[in-house]
């Protein structure tokens, strides 16, 4: 069996995947979930579509697709779609504080002045908009330190990285 030698991180630093916009037809295709559902789904607030300005095809990022993936996983295993939303968020939730957890264990080696947790999970209103704050990140090629907002509405795509200043 061939090792895959690509981690998480090499595929959420690729360039490719920020720019990555595909229309419904084709994550349907890519994803085995059909356009119906995957409209049902974006109108119970799971999903996200792209804004087109010319309004003529829902479009998803590379994070929905992900989102996408992941509940149509659990539902294969048999959970609810409710059931499904909820695991999914719990999911991010675990992995947001391994990343945190694993930012304040090596905080000496590679964050200088880190600033601390307290924040977690205040509201802050960025743009008009209500962001929750979850943590803090690297970026791990160019090693800016950043603070990570996560919308009230939960839609990942919408994610805001903050340089730490």
């Amino acid at each position: 069996m061939q090792e895959n030698n690509l981690s998480l991180s090499t595929l959420l630093d690729s360039p490719i995947l920020s720019r990555l916009i595909i229309g419904i037809g084709e994550v349907s295709d890519i994803t085995g979930v059909s356009a119906r559902q995957l409209r049902y789904w974006e109108s119970k607030g799971l999903i996200k579509s792209i804004d087109d300005s010319n309004n003529t095809n829902r479009k998803y990022d590379y994070s929905n697709i992900e989102r996408i993936v992941l509940i149509k996983d659990f539902l294969d295993e048999g959970f609810t779609l409710e059931g499904a939303a909820r695991r999914l968020e719990e999911r991010i939730q675990r992995l947001n504080k391994a990343i945190i957890t694993l930012s304040d264990k090596y905080e000496n080696d590679h964050i200088v002045n880190h600033p601390n947790l307290e924040n977690m999970g205040q509201v802050f209103n960025i743009d008009g908009e209500d962001y929750t704050f979850v943590g803090y990140a690297t970026h791990r090629l160019t090693k800016e330190q950043l603070k990570i907002y996560l919308p009230i509405n939960k839609t990942q795509s919408n994610l805001i990285a903050e340089p730490i200043v």
